[in-house]
């Protein structure tokens, strides 16, 4: 049995003038949200094995609060096929994720990540609604992640900061 945890990133900064979509940072809100999941993976002791993530700027911001506040110690890896997101490309990559991790943290954008969420778990597209900081925990009855498939997956939790903080 393998996890896997889909976020989607923190919120973003939309006032910094940044030129290109890809270099947005996060707002206040965001970075807060963030450590705040990084916390909650702590206390849900769902801290993960390994991380995967969208170089783009908002969600390297949300990976690097996100694992200082949980304390990880482990691997971050920064996936391009991850921006803007292409549900096979995250699958493919998926695949490729070393046997010995049994828990896995992959951060990634909208409308993708939704998508792939939503899928995943015997929905149709868009079913699952993921706002920001949103992480969905995924059970995935496979020994190797070469075997992952659509649709055979089960839904765990989804939190949300503001789940989080009810």
């Amino acid at each position: 049995m393998k996890q896997l945890m889909i976020m989607r990133h923190a919120k973003s900064d939309w006032s910094t003038g940044a030129e290109k979509d890809f270099d947005r940072p996060l707002n206040n809100k965001g970075k807060k949200d963030a450590s705040l999941m990084g916390k909650e993976l702590i206390k849900k002791q769902l801290i993960p094995d390994l991380i995967v993530s969208s170089p783009a700027e908002r969600a390297r911001q949300t990976t690097l609060l996100l694992s200082n506040a949980a304390g990880y110690q482990g691997t971050i890896e920064w996936i391009n096929d991850f921006y803007p997101g292409d549900f096979d490309k995250i699958l493919n990559y998926l695949y490729t994720v070393p046997q010995y991790v049994n828990r896995l943290l992959m951060i990634g954008h909208n409308p993708v990540i939704e998508q792939f969420a939503s899928i995943l778990c015997h929905f149709s597209e868009n079913d699952i609604s993921m706002p920001t900081s949103c992480i969905v925990n995924v059970s995935v009855d496979i020994s190797d992640w070469a075997q992952l498939s659509k649709h055979c997956n089960k839904i765990d939790d989804i939190f949300t900061p503001k789940s989080v903080l009810l």
